[in-house]
Protein backbone atom coordinates (compact mmCIF):
# COMPACT_ATOMS: atom_id res chain seq x y z
CA UNK A 1 0.00 0.00 0.00
CA UNK A 2 1.57 3.55 -1.35
CA UNK A 3 1.06 6.52 1.77
CA UNK A 4 1.54 9.82 -0.02
CA UNK A 5 1.20 13.27 2.11
CA UNK A 6 1.60 16.79 1.87
CA UNK A 7 4.15 18.79 3.64
CA UNK A 8 2.17 21.21 5.96
CA UNK A 9 3.52 23.75 8.04
CA UNK A 10 3.13 22.94 12.36
CA UNK A 11 2.99 25.09 14.73
CA UNK A 12 2.00 24.88 18.51
CA UNK A 13 2.35 27.76 20.99
CA UNK A 14 1.78 27.24 24.65
CA UNK A 15 3.98 29.41 25.32
CA UNK A 16 4.01 31.89 28.81
CA UNK A 17 2.11 35.36 27.94
CA UNK A 18 3.07 37.34 30.93
CA UNK A 19 6.56 38.07 32.64
CA UNK A 20 5.10 36.52 35.60
CA UNK A 21 4.83 32.77 33.71
CA UNK A 22 8.33 33.65 32.49
CA UNK A 23 9.67 33.81 35.68
CA UNK A 24 8.02 30.83 36.94
CA UNK A 25 9.77 28.46 34.24
CA UNK A 26 12.84 30.34 35.69
CA UNK A 27 12.24 29.12 39.13
CA UNK A 28 11.92 25.48 37.66
CA UNK A 29 15.00 25.66 35.95
CA UNK A 30 16.71 27.19 38.79
CA UNK A 31 15.14 24.93 41.31
CA UNK A 32 15.79 21.30 39.15
CA UNK A 33 18.93 21.87 37.22
CA UNK A 34 20.42 24.71 39.62
CA UNK A 35 20.12 26.74 36.15
CA UNK A 36 19.22 30.75 37.09
CA UNK A 37 17.70 32.71 34.56
CA UNK A 38 16.92 30.14 31.60
CA UNK A 39 12.97 30.48 30.48
CA UNK A 40 13.45 27.91 28.14
CA UNK A 41 15.55 25.15 26.09
CA UNK A 42 15.54 24.87 22.24
CA UNK A 43 16.52 22.27 19.89
CA UNK A 44 16.06 20.63 16.59
CA UNK A 45 15.94 17.41 15.25
CA UNK A 46 16.16 15.83 11.91
CA UNK A 47 13.05 13.99 10.74
CA UNK A 48 14.11 11.69 7.79
CA UNK A 49 11.19 11.04 4.84
CA UNK A 50 11.15 10.14 1.58
CA UNK A 51 12.34 12.67 -1.29
CA UNK A 52 9.11 14.89 -1.63
CA UNK A 53 8.51 15.23 -5.01
CA UNK A 54 9.47 17.88 -6.99
CA UNK A 55 11.33 19.11 -4.28
CA UNK A 56 15.12 18.54 -6.06
CA UNK A 57 17.63 19.04 -3.03
CA UNK A 58 15.81 21.34 -0.56
CA UNK A 59 14.96 18.74 1.88
CA UNK A 60 18.59 17.01 1.64
CA UNK A 61 20.45 17.69 5.15
CA UNK A 62 24.11 17.37 5.98
CA UNK A 63 23.63 14.10 6.52
CA UNK A 64 22.46 13.10 2.90
CA UNK A 65 18.89 12.32 3.91
CA UNK A 66 15.97 14.19 3.16
CA UNK A 67 14.50 15.45 5.87
CA UNK A 68 11.92 18.41 7.67
CA UNK A 69 13.31 19.70 10.83
CA UNK A 70 11.07 19.50 14.04
CA UNK A 71 12.13 22.83 16.35
CA UNK A 72 11.30 22.38 19.75
CA UNK A 73 11.07 24.76 23.25
CA UNK A 74 10.46 22.69 26.50
CA UNK A 75 10.47 23.85 30.06
CA UNK A 76 12.62 22.44 32.73
CA UNK A 77 10.36 19.20 32.93
CA UNK A 78 10.47 18.36 29.17
CA UNK A 79 7.07 19.61 28.58
CA UNK A 80 6.46 21.53 24.91
CA UNK A 81 6.03 25.08 24.86
CA UNK A 82 6.43 25.90 21.46
CA UNK A 83 7.18 23.47 18.51
CA UNK A 84 7.50 24.37 14.75
CA UNK A 85 7.93 21.65 11.91
CA UNK A 86 8.33 23.18 8.91
CA UNK A 87 12.23 23.93 7.61
CA UNK A 88 13.66 21.53 5.16
CA UNK A 89 16.41 19.52 6.17
CA UNK A 90 19.18 21.45 4.12
CA UNK A 91 18.69 25.02 6.57
CA UNK A 92 21.30 25.69 9.04
CA UNK A 93 20.23 25.33 12.76
CA UNK A 94 20.12 29.37 13.09
CA UNK A 95 18.21 29.48 9.74
CA UNK A 96 15.50 27.07 11.00
CA UNK A 97 15.08 29.29 14.56
CA UNK A 98 14.86 32.53 12.33
CA UNK A 99 12.40 31.04 10.45
CA UNK A 100 10.09 30.10 13.71
CA UNK A 101 7.17 32.30 15.04
CA UNK A 102 9.04 32.21 18.20
CA UNK A 103 11.80 34.10 16.65
CA UNK A 104 9.39 36.65 14.85
CA UNK A 105 7.51 37.17 18.02
CA UNK A 106 10.43 37.90 20.10
CA UNK A 107 12.26 40.14 17.46
CA UNK A 108 8.54 41.96 17.53
CA UNK A 109 8.57 42.15 21.33
CA UNK A 110 5.50 40.16 21.30
CA UNK A 111 7.15 38.15 24.08
CA UNK A 112 7.24 39.70 27.72
CA UNK A 113 10.77 37.57 28.58
CA UNK A 114 11.61 39.41 32.59
CA UNK A 115 13.84 42.35 32.12
CA UNK A 116 17.68 41.31 33.50
CA UNK A 117 18.11 41.36 37.20
CA UNK A 118 21.35 40.48 39.26
CA UNK A 119 21.94 36.82 39.58
CA UNK A 120 21.96 36.14 44.12
CA UNK A 121 24.80 37.96 45.47
CA UNK A 122 25.84 40.07 42.21
CA UNK A 123 25.03 43.33 41.11
CA UNK A 124 25.20 43.21 37.15
CA UNK A 125 22.09 42.00 35.91
CA UNK A 126 21.82 39.36 33.99
CA UNK A 127 19.55 38.33 31.08
CA UNK A 128 16.76 35.58 30.76
CA UNK A 129 17.67 33.56 28.37
CA UNK A 130 16.62 30.03 26.29
CA UNK A 131 19.21 27.43 27.01
CA UNK A 132 20.42 25.60 23.51
CA UNK A 133 22.36 21.96 23.76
Amino acid sequence: MKVSFHLTKFMCFQIPKTEQEWLAVAKQYQALWKFPHAVGAIDGKHVVLQCPRNSASEYLNYKNAFSIVLFALVDANYSFMFVDVECQGRISDSGVFTNTELYKKLEKKFICLPQPVPLNGREKCVPYFFYRR
